[in-house]
């Protein structure tokens, strides 16, 4: 007998919402700035260097480093699978940051989140990326994904969401 078991896709969705001024919060931790924007959802594209990341950090091989940050760039260029950094086609801002706190699974979604505030990351943002560090060019880049574009200016802060699905 001949079985076999896929495993499905991975994919992962990117989006983000702008609110004026720097992020505060309500007791029980609810946002209380006024909403200035909701971007739609975009869907990345996981690519190579991601693939064998996820392959090692399952198999405990080439001490593989768990998925930390957020990034974003100006680069419109459309995702590609071979691509390792942000900004893979032009000379350009990029940010990459250590994600808040509170990643976490549901089932089979892990959701991560990156708090952009004012003072940070004030350029047009054109594509976004999950990395397992926050250097561009060395840290591992797991995702891409073209979005925006989105003026990002010191009078509104970000907050970044994705949420990687097994299906």
């Amino acid at each position: 007998m001949n079985t076999t078991e896929n495993t499905g896709n991975m994919i992962g969705l990117h989006q983000f919402t702008a609110y004026q001024g720097d992020i505060k919060r309500d007791a029980s931790g609810k946002i209380v700035n006024k909403k200035v924007y909701k971007s739609p959802v975009y869907k990345n594209m996981i690519v190579t260097n991601g693939k064998n990341l996820t392959l090692d950090r399952l198999f405990g091989l080439a001490s593989a480093v768990a998925i930390t940050s957020v990034g974003v760039g100006t680069d419109s260029t459309a995702a590609a699978i071979g691509q390792t950094q942000l900004n893979p086609s032009v000379s350009g801002t990029v940010l990459i940051q250590t994600a808040d706190a509170g990643t976490a699974r549901s089932g089979q979604v892990v959701t991560i989140t990156s708090t952009f505030g004012t003072g940070v990351a004030n350029f047009s943002w054109n594509e976004a990326g999950l990395f397992n560090g926050n250097t561009n060019g060395t840290s591992t880049m797991f995702n891409r994904v073209v979005i925006g574009p989105f003026a990002k200016s010191s009078a509104v802060s970000i907050v970044y969401q994705t949420t990687v699905t097994q299906s």
